[in-house]
């Protein structure tokens, strides 16, 4: 019994040629007198019912399309598509297995619906990917000459097979044979490469090839706008989302901020409103050195010398742990930088230049910059190579023994070592022109605390301990100098701690951008706090084990997004039901992005996401469009 359907709105098909080529086969065939040949055309799912009752066919034989896992193509009562699952079909051919011997699914992407009917019906034939006109017309013609002359399914199968090889059509592998015995579980009993020839039959090669062509297509193109940076706001968007997503640590006890704040200005009265009088300067610096810290950082741009007999001079000048800051001239910024000052000798200074991305955000770290061919330097006419004021810091608190020290992998410290960003290893940032001198990428330390501020209860502002001028000393009525007045600071407060001097006022301090401030909700941080955070990662890396952000080098990351460029590719070649497709593509989406937060809280590793997303969900849909285009055609 053959059965055909060609509904409107899709691809007109050969099916009277078809069904005339099989007829005249059986006609002219030895054993025309034991086949009787039934056609229905035009067929209704109901009418398949009324057929098999009617009839009691022993082959069923469908000309038609199909649509993979959605089912078979059939009309409804109007003459428009209606589809029939494999399911339903199957349940049908079960009530009906004692009479039909054989089912012949001649239609694209049949081959599971033929899955599913062969667990009740002893032969079945499926196709496993589109078939042309021609092949599907050879094939009928080969498989029915063979059954009217006697032979079994299986040879008929192969003849039909070869019918289409004959004609020099490359689609002889389409259709698939399947068995009862080998569905239910039974095909132990048949010779192992038997059975691994059935299963490697059932593979759409053609569509595998496709697939790996067009992930390395489209994994290419990925690549080379990842190059250009286009997709970079992007990456730093998600870069800054999961900074956000990790653990709250605790306050770095081992630094200490001393902020100038307005009301420490109005205090002790300056002529000057961006900093202290010499004499509150210097007091200061006294009661902390009288205290033994381990550092002191002085974040304040001081160009104007003092006077060579006061006490501030020789403070500045004969210090050996006190350090200061200058700035960089920067032509590409329009940046004439800022001089360190006077009193402090060149090798306790370091630069305090941020690396902010275009965005504003400053997400790296410069602990190394060439400075030789920067003319009208203010930092320095002598050094060939300056450090950073944070990396000052850091290598003194270390002392002698922990410090960083240049090996053949960069800069280390026992097995601490900073990967700096350039070369092959980038990460998210592809604007090369910005990836100068040492840098490595900045893991900010976000600290939960209950006093009540502005801040939200978890901020990279809460650093370290911070307090005021005014915390630390005080005057007297006589002038008399106080020292640690009220009780708001103790000596264990400053004994062996990095001490950073800066200001906190808006205005007048450098403020930054953060991963936190776009998306995060908290302002700009200061820069002496910002300073806070880079001394505190490179000490901490050190004496706490904590891990440094890293990125991979870039044969891993072009790897990575093939790998789920891949994934999107052959999720679309073996999943045909639309909404299983949708629900598995967004699964698979969604697990990239916990991937990556995984990798990026746990080890400090910035694996890319933008770019494999963008790989998958491209693949996708291209080999969907070729798909539906080749199903068109066919």
């Amino acid at each position: 019994m053959i059965l055909a359907a060609n509904p409107k709105g899709t691809s007109p098909l050969r099916l009277d040629q078809e069904l005339r080529d099989i007829a005249e086969g059986l006609q002219r065939s030895q054993k025309r007198d034991q086949f009787s040949l039934e056609q229905k055309l035009a067929v209704r799912s109901r009418d398949i019912q009324r057929a098999m009752l009617d009839i009691n066919p022993h082959i069923v034989h469908f000309s038609g399309h199909g649509a993979g896992e959605e089912g078979l193509v059939f009309e409804d009562d109007t003459g428009q598509s209606k589809l029939v699952t494999g399911t339903a079909l199957a349940g049908l051919f079960e009530l009906f297995a004692d009479q039909v011997e054989c089912v012949v699914l001649n239609g694209c992407y049949s081959l599971e619906q033929a899955t599913a009917i062969a667990q009740h019906i002893k032969c079945v034939i499926g196709m496993s990917k589109a078939i042309g006109d021609e092949a599907a017309i050879e094939f009928a013609i080969g498989f029915y000459d063979a059954l009217g002359a006697g032979r079994s399914i299986e040879f008929a199968y192969k003849l039909g097979c070869n019918a289409i090889q004959r004609q020099g059509i490359e689609e002889h592998l389409t259709p698939v044979l399947l068995k009862k015995v080998e569905i239910i579980g039974s095909a132990a009993r048949l010779p192992i490469n038997e059975v691994i020839k059935k299963w490697l039959r059932r593979i759409p090669w053609s569509g595998i090839r496709t697939t790996l062509l067009m992930s390395v297509g489209v994994t290419t193109l990925v690549v080379l706008t990842r190059f250009s940076a286009i997709l970079e706001p992007f990456e730093f968007f998600f870069f800054d989302q999961m900074m956000r997503f990790q653990s709250a640590e605790k306050q770095d006890d081992r630094l200490l901020l001393v902020q100038i704040t307005k009301e420490d200005i109005a205090n002790f009265g300056s002529g000057n409103i961006n900093s202290l009088p010499d004499k509150v300067m210097s007091d200061l610096l006294t009661t902390l050195i009288n205290n033994k810290p381990k550092a002191i950082g002085l974040d304040l741009y001081r160009e104007v010398a003092t006077d060579k007999k006061s006490k501030l001079y020789s403070l500045l000048k004969n210090t050996p742990n006190l350090f200061a800051v200058c700035k960089v001239a920067n032509p590409e910024v329009d940046s004439e930088g800022n001089t360190h000052p006077p009193e402090v000798p060149e090798e306790r200074i370091g630069f305090s230049d941020l690396l902010e991305d275009k965005d504003h955000v400053v997400r790296r770290q410069l602990l190394r910059m060439d400075v030789k061919e920067i003319e009208n330097n203010p930092c320095s006419n002598k050094q060939k190579t300056m450090e950073s004021f944070s990396f000052k810091l850091a290598q003194h608190y270390l002392g002698k023994e922990k410090k960083y020290k240049q090996t053949k992998n960069g800069l280390a410290s026992g097995n601490v070592v900073l990967e700096p960003l350039g070369g092959s290893m980038t990460g998210g940032h592809q604007s090369t022109k910005w990836l100068y001198g040492y840098q490595v990428l900045l893991n900010y330390r976000s600290v939960c605390t209950s006093e009540k501020s502005r801040l939200p209860p978890c901020s990279p502002h809460k650093i370290a301990k911070a307090i005021r001028v005014q915390d630390v000393i005080e005057y007297g009525p006589k002038k008399e100098l106080k020292q640690f007045p009220k009780d708001k600071l103790k000596q264990e407060d400053v004994k062996n701690k990095i001490i950073l001097i800066g200001t906190k006022r808006e205005g007048v301090d450098i403020l930054a951008g953060t991963p936190f401030s776009f998306g995060g909700g908290e302002p700009e941080i200061s820069g002496v706090t910002l300073q806070a955070q880079m001394v505190s990662q490179l000490v901490s890396a050190v004496e706490d084990g904590r891990h440094l952000l890293r990125v991979w080098f870039i044969g891993h990351e072009i790897l990575w997004i093939l790998f789920w460029s891949l994934v999107g590719g052959f999720l679309t070649q073996f999943i045909r039901a639309p909404r299983k497709l949708i629900l598995s593509i967004t699964v698979t989406f969604l697990s990239l992005y916990v991937f990556c937060l995984i990798f990026f809280t746990s080890i400090k590793l910035w694996i890319p996401f933008v770019p494999p997303a963008l790989s998958l969900l491209s693949t996708s849909g291209v080999v969907v469009y070729i798909r539906l285009k080749s199903r068109k055609l066919s």
